[in-house]
């Protein structure tokens, strides 16, 4: 079994004999692997060369764009971790009168983790029933936050006055969990 013989990863699950097979090979095995696929017969082709580079060019790509080396959040771009925070902090400070920030612990790596309770007559206590939205659960999960950001401005901008928006705010106390698995992201 070659899978087993070279440790390969099935980035493909087999179901069907006939069917192609995408597989990950350590690069000290490469030459070794492709000599087997030949000398079994089948036929192979190199899909990615170098997985680690093109995680790390990807990483890199992404850190360029983000907007991590000015901090400055934008509504239309993925953000870094460092601007998610200073826009929630922005919004609790510009918008207390509907926005509160919380501090509820501390990630395995020392990062804050917060929440952000948005509702009108906003007071220390939730005293309206909740409606809670949380993202980034999982890392690379970056339109699940993107998305609550944007739920978040949508509710604290309210920029056309929407009476449906003002009644939820009326109604509810909203609970944001923006990024909950922060390691990942920062």
């Amino acid at each position: 079994n070659l899978a087993s013989l070279y440790e390969m990863e099935e980035w493909v699950e087999v179901n069907q004999p006939s069917e192609y097979v995408d597989l990950m090979v350590r690069s000290d095995e490469k030459e070794s692997v492709r000599r087997a696929l030949r000398d079994a017969g089948l036929p192979f082709s190199t899909m990615i060369q170098d997985v680690e580079d093109k995680i790390n060019r990807h990483s890199r790509k992404r850190r360029d764009t983000d907007g991590d080396d000015t901090g400055v959040f934008s509504y239309e771009k993925f953000n870094a971790f460092e601007s998610i925070e200073g826009e929630l902090k922005r919004i609790a400070k510009e918008r207390s009168d509907i926005a509160r920030l919380e501090t509820i612990g501390k990630t395995y790596e020392g990062r804050d983790l917060y929440l952000l309770r948005v509702t009108h007559n906003i007071t220390s206590k939730i005293t309206k029933p909740i409606i809670l939205i949380d993202s980034g659960i999982h890392a690379r999960e970056w339109v699940s936050v993107s998305t609550n950001m944007y739920i978040i401005n949508q509710l604290i901008e309210n920029p056309s006055g929407d009476s449906f928006i003002n009644a939820f705010l009326d109604s509810y106390d909203f609970v944001f969990f923006p990024v909950l698995c922060v390691d990942t992201t920062a």
